[in-house]
Parts: structure tokens; C-alpha cells; sequence
């Protein structure tokens, strides 16, 4: 792979969470940290009215700016690649939520 190849993965986590993003830090895990950019949590709905589920991404970490979050590989069960109708939406959805310039989430009232 070519470094300027973008690198896209499944992260599974212990808690659970099945997070697609931009991974960093896969050649060197010696600090035992990789580094997540734009990562969207992965979420599986049945359809009430079939037998048939669908996806949807939400933002992973919603409650700050930062783009790249550093995650230490003692959260991680394993890393896996992405199929290619997966990443798309994912892309799409990242996209989207870039151009928009809109905060994903509304503000919180205090």
C-alpha cells in the first residue's frame, strides 16, 4: 500500500461498537495506540415490516471537534476490511456531513 493510499477498516471494540473509518498508525502499533479519523459507528436495524436490516452510521465520538481520535489497541478486539458498498455510504455520509458545515448534532442546552 502506497502511503499516500487512504487506509478505510472495521474496528470492533470490547465495548461492542463496530466503528468504519480512516485508520492511522497500522505500520507502527509499538505505542499500542492507532489513530481513527472521521470514525462513524455502525449501527443494524431490523425493518419492523420484513426480514430484511439496514444500516445507518452516527458520528462516533459527537462530543468534540476533533477529526482524528487516538484509540489504544487494548479497546480493540480485531480490524478488518470494509466491503465496498459499505465504504461507499460511508464516504458518502462523511462527505455530506463535511460540505454541510452543520454540526452533527445540535448543541446541548446547559
Amino acid at each position: 500500500m502506497s502511503e499516500t493510499e487512504t487506509e478505510y477498516r472495521i474496528v470492533k471494540f470490547v465495548n461492542g461498537d463496530d466503528v468504519i473509518s480512516e485508520i492511522r498508525g497500522l505500520e507502527d502499533t509499538t505505542n499500542d495506540v492507532i489513530f481513527l479519523v472521521d470514525a462513524y459507528q455502525i449501527q443494524t436495524f431490523q425493518v419492523p415490516t420484513s426480514d430484511t436490516q439496514t444500516v445507518a452510521l452516527r458520528k462516533w465520538a459527537p462530543y468534540t471537534d476533533d477529526i482524528t481520535v487516538p484509540v489504544s489497541l487494548r479497546n480493540v478486539i480485531s480490524i478488518s476490511s470494509v466491503k465496498n458498498d459499505l465504504l461507499q455510504y460511508y464516504i458518502n455520509i462523511a462527505d455530506q456531513q463535511r460540505d454541510s458545515g452543520e454540526p452533527f448534532m445540535e448543541d446541548v442546552e446547559e
